[in-house]
Order: C-alpha cells, then sequence, then structure tokens
C-alpha cells in the first residue's frame, strides 16, 4: 500500500478551508493553531495561516485535510 503524496493542489484546498474555518468557528481556531482565537484582522489569518501550513510536517497536513476537506466535500477535483 503505498502512502497518499501531499500535492500543492491539496494545499491549496487545505489553505483555503482553513482560512474560512478559523473565520467560522473558535473551535477549529484553537484546533488549528492550539490557541485561542484573538480578534485579528482577515489579513493577519491569511498569514498565519499560511506560516502554520508551510511549518507543519505532512502527515499533520493530511490530518487537517482529511478532517475539515475531505469530509466537508470542499475537495478540489
Amino acid at each position: 500500500m503505498c502512502k497518499l503524496k501531499f500535492t500543492d493542489k491539496m494545499l491549496i484546498s487545505l489553505k483555503c478551508t482553513m482560512i474560512q474555518e478559523c473565520m467560522n468557528s473558535d473551535y477549529v481556531y484553537f484546533d488549528f493553531f492550539g490557541e485561542n482565537r484573538p480578534d485579528d484582522d482577515q489579513e493577519d489569518l491569511y498569514a498565519k495561516v499560511e506560516e502554520t501550513l508551510e511549518q507543519m510536517p505532512e502527515d499533520e497536513l493530511m490530518k487537517f485535510y482529511k478532517e475539515y476537506v475531505n469530509s466537508s466535500g470542499k475537495e478540489m477535483n
């Protein structure tokens, strides 16, 4: 069984989903960043999501992708 490679397309999809989910839900924000949501503006959130995703190991990226993108039907084709 081969391991699924995390692709650029998946990363774009995850980034868009996490930005939207973090704007809408304190729970998702906490789950993703491990901290309570401050009163950030949208630009700060975009930068924070991008930076966090860049530093995240592939297995963590896959965890969030499966939880928030695949299960929500937002996966990019």
